[in-house]
Parts: C-alpha cells; sequence; structure tokens
C-alpha cells in the first residue's frame, strides 16, 4: 500500500534525526570541553544563537549549564519528541490506509447506520466523488480522535483484522498511553496508567533502548497491518483493462485546493453511468511546479472526454488553468480496405480543407467517425515512422 510507503520513509528520516542531532550533540559538548579548558570561553558567558543577543536567541544562561543540559536533558527531550512523531506516523498510517482501501473498494464500508449530511452540503456537491469523500472523512476524523482503541476496534470491525494476533499488541497500547501522557501531562503519570501497568513511577520518559525497541516494534506492527490490507485488498483492482483508443495530454495550473483534489489518481468521475476512478485512464501525472501538473490521459475516449470536460468547467469557475492539450484518437479504422481506398481517391491535393472529412462521409454514405479515422489511418500508412 503507498501510505507504508509514506510510513517507511517517515521512520527513516526519524531515526536519522535522532543519530544526527545526537552526534551534533556530542561534537557540540567535546567541543565545549576543550575550548572551557583552553580558557577560550567563558563558562559563565551567556550564549547566543549566531551572536544574536537577544532573549529570543538564547541558547544558555551560560556555557557551563549547556555543557550539562548536552548531557542529559536536550537527548531526552529529543528522544521524547521522536517517540511521540513516531506514534503520530504510525495512526496516521492506520487512517490513511483506511483512505486507500475506501478508493479501491467500498464494500467493507456498506453498512447499515444512519450518517448525518447537511442538506446543504449534500446539494453543494458537485458530483458523487465529493459525497463520498464527505463520509470517509468523517469516518476518518472519529477514528483520529478515538486514538488505539478506536482504531483497533474499527479495524476489526471493518476489514476483519484482529490487532491481538499481533504478539506485541500490549506493547503497542503501552506506547500509546506513554505518549499521551507526554504530550497532555508532560510526561507526569496518573494513577490510570500506574494501575493499568503496575508501576508507581510517577514520570515517564524515553530513554535509547526503549525509543529504538519501540521504533522497531511499531514498524514491525504496520508492516503487518499492510501486508494483510494488501492481502485483502490489493486483488480488487481490475485485472483487464480495455485497450486505449484515446490519449489526451493536459497541462494545467491549479489555483485552489478544490482544483488539486481534481487530480488526484483517487478522484471519481461518471461516465456512461458508471463510476471512473482518475487511476483509470491517468498514465502518468507530473509536476512541472508546486502549482502546475501535466496529465497523461490514455484509455476508452468517453471517460476521458468526460473528464477533460470536468477540467474545462472547474476552468470556468477560475480554480484552474489549461495551459496546454492535445488529443490522440487511436481507435482503429472499421471500414473495408475498399470504403478505405474510395476515401483516399475522394481526398484533394494537400493541405486539406477544414471538414473534408465531412464532405466525403457526406458524398460516400459513411459516418463521418469513420472517415476521419480512416483519413487518420491514410497519413500514417504514407508517413511510416522512420527506421
Amino acid at each position: 500500500m503507498r501510505t507504508f510507503n509514506n510510513l517507511r520513509l517517515e521512520v527513516s528520516r526519524l531515526r536519522q534525526l535522532y543519530f544526527t542531532a545526537k552526534y551534533a550533540a556530542d561534537e557540540t559538548a567535546s567541543s565545549i570541553a576543550a575550548k572551557l579548558k583552553s580558557a577560550e570561553i567563558d563558562g559563565h558567558a551567556k550564549l547566543y544563537f549566531q551572536g544574536k543577543e537577544e532573549d529570543t536567541y538564547l541558547i544558555s544562561g551560560s556555557v557551563f549549564a549547556l555543557g550539562h543540559r548536552l548531557k542529559r536533558q536536550l537527548p531526552r527531550y529529543l528522544r521524547e519528541l521522536v517517540f511521540v512523531r513516531t506514534i503520530s506516523a504510525l495512526e496516521t498510517f492506520l487512517v490513511d490506509s483506511v483512505i486507500e482501501v475506501f478508493a479501491l473498494t467500498k464494500e467493507p464500508f456498506k453498512r447499515n447506520y444512519v450518517i448525518e449530511i447537511p442538506q446543504a452540503e449534500l446539494l453543494s456537491a458537485e458530483s458523487l466523488s465529493d459525497i463520498f469523500t464527505k463520509v470517509i472523512t468523517k469516518e476518518c476524523r472519529s477514528l483520529h480522535g478515538g486514538g488505539f482503541s478506536e482504531i483497533k476496534k474499527y479495524y476489526l470491525r471493518t476489514f476483519g483484522i484482529n490487532f491481538a494476533d499481533f504478539s506485541d499488541v500490549l506493547k503497542l497500547e503501552e506506547y500509546h498511553d506513554r505518549r499521551h501522557l507526554l504530550v497532555h501531562q508532560l510526561g507526569k503519570a496518573d494513577s490510570v496508567y500506574q494501575k493499568k501497568y503496575n508501576t508507581q513511577q510517577k514520570r515517564v520518559t524515553v530513554d535509547e533502548k526503549y525509543l529504538l525497541e519501540s521504533i522497531s516494534t511499531l514498524f514491525a506492527f504496520a508492516n503487518s497491518i499492510n501486508e494483510k490490507l494488501d492481502h485483502k485488498f490489493r486483488a480488487i483492482s481490475p485485472t483487464t483493462k480495455k485497450p486505449v483508443t484515446y490519449k489526451y495530454k493536459v497541462t494545467v495550473t491549479l489555483e485552489t485546493e478544490s482544483a488539486r483534489n481534481l487530480v488526484l489518481p483517487a478522484w471519481e468521475f461518471w461516465a456512461d453511468n458508471r463510476l471512473v476512478f482518475l487511476r483509470d485512464i491517468l498514465a502518468s501525472s507530473t509536476y512541472l511546479d508546486e502549482g502546475t501538473v501535466e496529465l497523461d490521459l490514455q484509455g476508452d475516449r468517453v471517460p476521458i472526454k468526460n473528464y477533460v470536460k470536468q477540467l474545462k468547467q472547474y476552468e470556468k469557475m477560475g480554480e484552474l488553468t489549461i495551459l496546454a492539450h492535445e488529443a490522440q484518437n487511436l481507435e482503429p479504422c472499421r471500414l473495408s480496405v475498399g470504403e478505405i481506398n474510395r476515401i483516399r481517391t475522394s481526398l484533394p491535393e494537400k493541405p486539406w480543407p477544414v471538414g473534408i472529412h465531412k464532405t466525403i462521409a457526406h458524398n460516400l454514405g459513411l459516418k463521418v467517425s469513420e472517415v476521419y479515422k480512416a483519413m487518420n489511418q491514410i497519413v500514417k500508412e504514407d508517413n511510416p515512422p522512420m527506421a
């Protein structure tokens, strides 16, 4: 799942942050000790960031105090911050995975309970995709608010995935409880925590062994969940695709957040009374800068045309600007060789006048679209690609 790759990257960066900052602290402490020994600096002097002598940039009231904090206080703060961020990254992975499954299939979410959407919001929705977005956003907001315990119940109820099957699930619960104390009580242990984990400690913290073990445990758990989700839902993606009959390359500048949603692979829209994902017709998307994206659309003509129509509607509303576009019809001509030859002999000298395909179609009693395809085929035959 894509969300697991995001977690993997986040965990890797947090590990790097910890050891990089620890290395920097050790080097700074060694440098201070050497300078104090050589009397190069005054141990009682205040220390400011880049020499800016303002309270905002004060690093320490004295060099001696900084040396002490570099060895004890700052590393402890760093471990706690990295730990809290790692727990948050896991919860984000678990919730974002719900969204990713929702984009693949709606089946697990079809439950018979009532959800409330204000009439104004419902009538303001521009597509069914907007309504789907409101539904899944509402569910995920409640998961973020409920924390690990609610996420655990949700996964069992919705996906049939039991966190209790993971051998270290009790550790995971303790990690979340400890994170709660660090964030909301600055590490002060309350009676609930003391009773639950049979401890008398008045304050919780995070030493290096605990930090590294928790990161490994959390990552192993996330990997297990990712494998279960992959096994259950990845195969739902269509295994057969229609042949590519139409290509459309378009470059747009996105002016609003709403327009940014329009270019997400999970964007949904209607085409011929069926719901289509943008990813079904999206061969690639390339950001040329922060707000400009080039979309390479390939597939069946109808959904591509419907999607381009949406782009043009958003452009009219001022939410995006279409900078360039190019269409290419690849649908094969179904006319016989004889009919194609009749079209060939009916063509005037180049350059062909605008609308010549309509004139020939009328004269020969053929469909305009078929004559257009035949003319494309004739051009290809008369101008074969260079070897």
